[in-house]
């Protein structure tokens, strides 16, 4: 407190005591009836939008003269300034409210812990984003999870462990909306009895229009019963039915990489140009009981330019 402020200090003790410490109040707007400049009488040094029905939850607020630029009411903001009546405006938003905070000789703002952001998150001093110690931070987007530089990845990859729940990451974003994706894609595939050496189509296209294949894994989760002995993973419209997974064995547990088990005439990553399933194939068709294959399939996806 500087000397102005002690200076005063006793005045305004004496103010609040005669005015009985009323020095703030709270208002409840309800948002569901439209306002034009709608004068309330509200006399205070500051306000402060304590909670909301939702993001959705916003109108317009001029102070003192309706001739006043508007500005910006809704959850978490926060205005300091002399004022003796204020003008509201709104659109009519059903079972939509906005609930005020404001007095006078007062400042009170509650810890926020967020749950819905409306819009973008700035960190105005760049962050960090800090868990106390033992607890996990996750990140779960509905869709794309974009990381813009090499640099934030790598930050990332600096702590005990990282886990985003999301079946891509986007890697890197080039001029027009371009970009290249990293993503992964699985499936467990089933082969009846009777059947396997015909070979096995898979349910989804885990050879995705326009990407790279830089890997297919592959594990034996159930084991047949008998017969086949062997098995080969290819794109099913490539013409090579072994090119990842070229003769692994059936046994349960048993898996296969694509670095390791692709056939001698592919050597490197596979460019992909339109959707393709995968087929696994038998040495001989599986009896007594049906195996169980889990594939996954690591690439690089590339977005043209929208623009």
């Amino acid at each position: 407190m500087d000397d102005r402020e002690i200076r005063q200090w006793d005045k305004r003790l004496d103010d609040q005591a005669k005015r009985g410490w009323e020095n703030y109040k709270h208002l409840h707007i309800d948002l569901s009836t439209a306002r034009l400049d709608e004068p309330v009488r509200i006399t205070g040094e500051y306000l402060y939008v304590e909670e909301s029905s939702g993001a959705s939850a916003v109108a317009k607020i001029k102070l003192n003269r309706n001739t006043n630029d508007a500005l910006d009411l809704e959850k978490g903001v926060k205005i300091e300034t002399v004022f003796i009546e204020v003008f509201i405006t709104n659109d009519a938003l059903e079972d939509e409210w906005l609930d005020l905070v404001f007095g006078i000789n007062f400042k009170y703002k509650k810890k926020i812990t967020v749950e819905e952001i409306p819009g973008a998150l700035n960190f105005l001093i760049g962050g960090p984003i800090i868990t106390p110690a033992g607890v996990d931070l996750t990140i779960t987007p509905g869709g794309v999870l974009y990381i813009n530089t090499q640099t934030i990845i790598n930050s990332y990859l600096q702590a005990n462990s990282v886990y985003i729940p999301t079946a891509y990451i986007f890697f890197k974003r080039g001029g027009g909306l371009s970009a290249i994706e990293l993503r992964d894609i699985s499936e467990i595939v089933t082969i009846p009895v009777g059947q396997g050496a015909g070979g096995i189509v898979t349910t989804a296209n885990l050879a995705p229009n326009n990407s790279t294949i830089i890997s297919c894994v592959c594990r034996v989760t159930q084991a047949p019963g008998g017969g086949a002995t062997t098995i080969d993973i290819g794109r099913t419209g490539a013409g090579n039915l072994d090119e990842f997974i070229d003769g692994i064995a059936t046994a349960l547990g048993t898996t296969g990489t694509f670095a390791a088990n692709h056939d001698v005439a592919t050597i490197g990553p596979v460019l992909n140009a339109a959707n393709d399933t995968l087929t696994i194939t038998t040495d001989a068709n599986v009896l007594v009981s049906d195996m169980k294959v889990r594939i996954v399939v690591f690439y690089r996806q590339e977005v043209p330019p929208s623009s």
